[in-house]
């Protein structure tokens, strides 16, 4: 079981769009993220450290960036939902009442923070956690995602322990409310 907990915490994101995992002093490399997906399944590493098979929507429009949050939400056996634009999200949160969000900002059409501020503004849809997760880290940002309504707010590049535990929170102050 540490072998697997340390594989899965050193996961690593890099630049190029490769994946490199560490285990044990061992180097792997992945082309993409569901090879690496299907090797943690084949070789019987996956494990499920949620009791609750939470459904989380993801608003990105980059497909690397979705493939590594698909990686990571599975690792920990989250159900996800999948959208590329702000459109289609706040659509998929109206029709399957997800338990959190993962909004970037930088959107084809509406931006993230107009989306998240309809999702806030909506009775069906504003006690779902939205968390902003953006490469345009500018400084101001963090506030104008407060300002818009989320729940807390994640740079890229992920740093994948920071980024599993924020979600995390959001869901345990969720279901404590």
């Amino acid at each position: 079981m540490e072998k697997v907990l340390s594989l899965i915490l050193s996961f690593r994101y890099k630049v190029t769009g490769k994946l490199s995992i560490f285990n044990c002093g061992e180097k792997r490399f992945f082309e993409n993220c569901d090879n690496f997906l299907r090797y943690i399944k084949t070789e019987n590493n996956f494990r499920e450290f949620t009791m609750e098979n939470n459904t989380i929507l993801v608003i990105e429009d980059d497909k690397l960036n979705m493939k590594l949050m698909r990686v990571l939400l599975a690792l920990d056996n989250y159900n996800i939902l999948e959208a590329v634009d702000a459109e289609i999200g706040i659509r998929l949160a109206h029709e399957h009442r997800p338990d959190l969000i993962l909004m970037d900002i930088q959107l084809p059409g509406m931006n993230g923070f107009d989306a998240t501020r309809i999702i806030k503004d909506d009775p069906a849809l504003k006690d779902i956690p939205v968390i902003i997760v953006t490469s345009c880290a500018m400084q101001g940002d963090d506030q104008k995602a407060r300002d818009a309504g989320s729940d807390d707010y994640v740079t890229k590049p992920i740093d994948t322990r920071l980024f599993l535990k924020t979600i995390a929170r959001c869901l345990k102050l969720r279901r404590d409310s």
